[in-house]
């Protein structure tokens, strides 16, 4: 996903609402140069374009986050 994608979707929220998130960037495995492996700008790409069409990527969470509604939410009288 493209930062504008994901700010796109942002900027139909709410800015005072509560949301959970994550994410990864490139820094995050870009290591120093004078390591062995390099992580270039198109392979990080591709890993995206993988990522975005990883039919179960976030079920697990997904799945976390259902069992803490559960728990968390109130009942409506």
């Amino acid at each position: 996903m493209k930062v504008s994608e994901l700010l796109t979707q942002l900027q139909a929220l709410d800015p005072s609402d509560d949301i959970c998130v994550l994410y990864w960037e490139k820094s995050s495995y870009d290591y120093s140069p004078d390591d062995e492996l390099v992580l270039t700008d198109e392979g990080w790409t591709e890993i995206c374009k993988e990522f975005d069409s990883w039919d179960n990527a976030g079920q697990d969470v997904s799945e976390w986050i259902a069992d803490a509604v559960v728990e968390k939410a109130e009942i409506n009288k």
